[in-house]
């Protein structure tokens, strides 16, 4: 069973009692706030730029849809991240949330938690993106990384990828581990999801405006995903381009 709900413009999904069922690229200087997810078995709807998602501990096979109010929903990433996990608690790139039991997961795009926008941006190693950082919590990994499955559509472009689909990527690792640049754990690690654009993408104003769906999963070891459905209008800054985001540029 997985927790999964569609929300507009809205950043909120919760799982209750009725569960419901890459690529991978640097990401340089990105970061962001977040949607979370939890296992409260409710459902919630607030007016703040942030989503919720959450597993449950049910055992029926439906699933749980929230309401789009057509506002933008808030929440923000947790400043209470554990230490390094050979000290027994949670890896760095794990959050802890007051009263959230259960997997969670946080979104964010350009330092802001994910709203109604989704801008598109250069990474560190000169690659365009819709870059989504992520925040999350309330399970343990087996390593470094954590999993994520990513369906990203825009429609009348989704057939310039060869999946079908914008971006889509399967067991798409976020590093959460404690290492750095230069450290031997650490380096070119990839610390939220880097969309990249389709190859046969020549201008990427044409989705400037355009109106997509967003689809991420998490995959907790040993715990039903925790998914978060969203739409979102795509955002392209003027000074982008294929010409001005590279190596040297």
């Amino acid at each position: 069973m997985a927790c999964a709900a569609m929300i507009g413009t809205s950043m909120s999904a919760a799982c209750g009692e009725t569960g419901g069922s890459e690529g991978n690229a640097d990401s340089g200087d990105s970061s962001g706030g977040t949607g979370s997810a939890t296992a409260s078995g409710t459902s919630s709807a607030s007016t703040s730029a942030s989503s919720s998602a959450s597993t449950s501990a049910a055992t029926s096979a439906s699933s749980t849809t929230v309401a789009t109010t057509g506002e933008t929903e808030s929440s923000t990433i947790s400043d209470t991240s554990a230490t390094d996990s050979t000290t027994g608690e949670l890896p760095c790139g794990l959050s802890e949330k007051p009263g959230q039991d259960g997997p969670w997961f946080d979104l964010g795009n350009l330092g802001e938690p994910l709203g109604a926008t989704l801008t598109m941006e250069c990474g560190g190693q000169g690659a365009l993106m819709f870059f989504l950082q992520t925040d999350q919590g309330g399970f343990l990994p087996v390593d470094d990384y954590v999993m994520y499955d990513v369906t990203f559509d825009v429609p009348g472009f989704d057939d310039l990828s060869p999946t079908g689909h914008f971006y889509e990527a399967q067991g798409y690792p976020v590093y959460v581990g404690c290492g750095g640049i230069g450290e031997p754990d650490g380096g070119f690690n990839t610390v939220g999801i880097a969309m990249l654009l389709p190859d046969a993408l020549t201008d990427v104003h044409m989705v400037d405006g355009v109106e997509a769906t967003l689809h991420v999963s998490l995959l907790p070891p040993d715990d039903e995903p925790v998914v978060f459905d969203a739409t979102v209008t795509l955002a392209v800054p003027q000074y982008l381009s294929l010409d001005t985001c590279g190596f040297g540029v």
